[in-house]
């Protein structure tokens, strides 16, 4: 099997990553007979303290495809109220401090492709 192809299959979205971890807090709060949590409260604990970098971590050097790209710049959109404006930079970073490979298809570093692709998928 191609390298590609094993880190196409090891990409997580975010919101299964962190599905994943309060799963196991959960069950620490519960044996400890502590109310845990909300999931949306322990992804602001987690985003405070954290930020991103134990998932892009896990999908450090994925060779991205425009899905999963589209899945991390949601990402931040969503949970850290970035813009798209900051879209470029986001990018540039994910490449440089997790090896994290932007697809090659024609203005996806720019806010512009960013704008049409999500005013197509609110159409939809």
């Amino acid at each position: 099997m191609s390298n590609t192809d094993d880190t196409v299959k090891s990409f997580v979205s975010y919101n299964a990553f962190m599905r994943a971890i309060f799963k196991d807090k959960v069950l620490l709060y519960k044996k400890a007979d502590i109310t845990p949590p909300s999931f949306e409260e322990f992804k602001s604990y987690s985003i405070a303290s954290n930020g991103f970098s134990p998932w892009l971590d896990s999908i450090r050097g994925l060779q991205a495809t425009e899905k999963q790209i589209y899945s991390i710049l949601n990402t931040y959109m969503k949970q850290a109220k970035r813009s798209l404006s900051d879209i470029p930079n986001i990018l540039r970073w994910l490449e440089r401090y997790y090896d994290i490979e932007t697809p090659v298809v024609e203005g996806i570093a720019t806010e512009a492709y960013w704008r049409k692709r999500l005013l197509a998928q609110h159409r939809d």
